[in-house]
């Protein structure tokens, strides 16, 4: 009889075989990567990553208050009121969230220097680690 070819996860031993997930494992892999990503004794550096988790939680926030001032303001605009305050409201807010918005650009240059200390960091670590290979390998 013919079997089947065996595909490459069956191949490797290492790799589970029941059908893989983008979340497997991920507190795994997340706690191998973080030693490279955190910004170990650099104080400065942590502060920026702790104000980066600040603010992306601070946009999710305005993401969700952003569709009820808008609903506000349309039932103000119905009813005849003047809405200003509410329409201020809801500019001032959508200029503060979104991907343009003024906290997103702040997270965006807060994590220009952890990036670049994690790139750093990556390149120092592979070259330690290829200078320790054995010669044989070549």
């Amino acid at each position: 009889t013919d079997t089947p070819p065996r595909t490459a996860r069956q191949n490797n031993p290492r790799l589970p075989n029941g059908p893989s997930s983008t979340w497997t494992n991920f507190f795994g892999k997340t706690v191998k990567i973080l030693p490279y990503v955190w910004p170990k004794g650099q104080f400065l550096l942590q502060l920026c990553a702790l104000g980066c988790v600040i603010l992306v939680v601070g946009t999710r926030v305005l993401n969700v208050f952003l569709p009820m001032l808008y609903r506000d303001a349309v039932n103000e605009l119905t009813q005849g009121q003047l809405a200003l305050k509410t329409i201020c409201l809801y500019c001032i807010v959508t200029s503060c969230a979104g991907t343009g918005g003024i906290l997103s650009i702040s997270r965006s240059q807060l994590w220009i220097s952890i990036s670049q200390y994690t790139g750093k960091r990556l390149q120092r670590e592979l070259f330690r680690h290829s200078q320790g290979l054995s010669i044989s390998l070549n």
